[in-house]
């Protein structure tokens, strides 16, 4: 992977919505997006939170009158003291899915 851009401290601001201040944000060669954000102290639902930052992330990437076929691949690293899904582990790999629940019956 090579990195060809990486800013810190990088704020996504929206009239409509809080401004989200990213500690870093790059893209590498392939024009994936790497967010990271780090936190010393317990953050309180750090889960919405990165939820949110990955949205205005994805708003920040996306021109207007573009097709969401031009949104880049994004991923979200998040770096913290604190296990904030209390499951007593150092790391977690949070994935988005789509699970078909129902199944036909024949």
């Amino acid at each position: 992977m090579k990195i060809i851009s990486s800013k810190t401290q990088y704020t996504v601001s929206k009239a409509a919505s809080h401004d989200a201040r990213l500690d870093s944000i790059s893209e590498d060669d392939k024009g994936r997006i790497f967010v990271i954000e780090i936190h010393n102290e317990d953050e309180p639902d750090a889960p919405r939170r990165m939820r949110f930052y990955g949205a205005m992330a994805d708003s920040d990437f996306l021109d207007k009158g573009s097709g969401y076929e031009e949104l880049p691949e994004r991923y979200m690293i998040y770096i913290s003291e604190a296990d904030i899904w209390k499951k007593g582990r150092t790391r977690y790999h949070v994935g988005k899915y789509l699970e078909d629940k129902f199944e036909t019956k024949k």
